[in-house]
């Protein structure tokens, strides 16, 4: 599977793309961040099927052309109020599926309009994959099955 993970080396984004190097199922992934210097460093850490490009979220056609081509593009660019619907639209016109880690209630809600134009892309788009609110969700499941009573 080919990955290119938006916003890769940031702080949430670079624990992604450590995961995902460290998967079978991924045989390439481009580190791709406005950070170039530290895209490259952590790509350079990561080994042979990771690369780093540079790509600016306030450039929509550069945005697009970047996330072309790839099976899957991870959406780590924050703040996603500002981002998400950006990287999103991106994925739909590149015709590439698209997974974000979108912690921001408004954005994951307005990405939702894209709903019908994803379908039409033949794609899936999957936000709201970050910590809160999946892992806390995830945690309140784990302690609500250890009581006697809910």
């Amino acid at each position: 599977m080919r990955i290119i993970a938006l916003g890769g080396a940031g702080a949430m984004g670079r624990l992604s793309v450590k995961d995902l190097a460290a998967s079978d199922q991924v045989d390439d992934l481009v580190v791709a961040d406005y950070n170039l210097e530290e895209a490259e460093s952590l790509a350079r850490e990561l080994g042979d099927k990771c690369a780093a490009i540079k790509v600016d979220a306030n450039n929509h056609a550069e945005l697009v052309e970047a996330v072309r081509g790839y099976d899957v593009a991870l959406g780590a660019i924050g703040p996603f109020y500002k981002y998400e619907m950006a990287m999103g639209r991106a994925c739909v016109e590149a015709g590439t599926n698209y997974v974000s880690i979108c912690d921001d209630y408004d954005a994951a809600e307005e990405i939702l309009e894209l709903d019908e134009e994803a379908k039409k892309a033949g794609i899936t788009a999957i936000t709201g994959v970050g910590w809160t609110p999946g892992i806390t969700n995830v945690l309140a499941r784990k302690a609500a099955d250890q009581l006697d009573e809910v």
